[in-house]
């Protein structure tokens, strides 16, 4: 985990808050870990742009693209897609 909490701080446990879009973004390890779900999620998928879109940056700030990921994933799973990561 130390790679997380170095290179994207604050740390937040995942799951230990909601990710949503918000001003200012949310920044942190959680919000790292999502990205790098995502990025693995669409890895393993082919074609390699998958059907959810394409890799996202992996910067532990949730934006509008992270915000994109959630609705991708929720969107493909059939859940209510709000773009918030409970």
């Amino acid at each position: 985990m130390a790679l997380f909490e170095d290179t994207f701080p604050p740390y937040v446990p995942f799951g230990g808050r909601n990710l949503s879009l918000q001003s200012p973004q949310q920044r942190g390890t959680d919000v790292a870990v999502f990205q790098a779900v995502y990025n693995l999620m669409l890895q393993t998928m082919n074609p390699p742009l998958g059907p959810m879109g394409s890799p996202i940056a992996l910067d532990g700030i949730f934006g509008p693209e992270s915000r994109q990921a959630a609705i991708n994933i929720q969107s493909y799973f059939g859940l209510s897609a709000d773009g918030i990561v409970g």
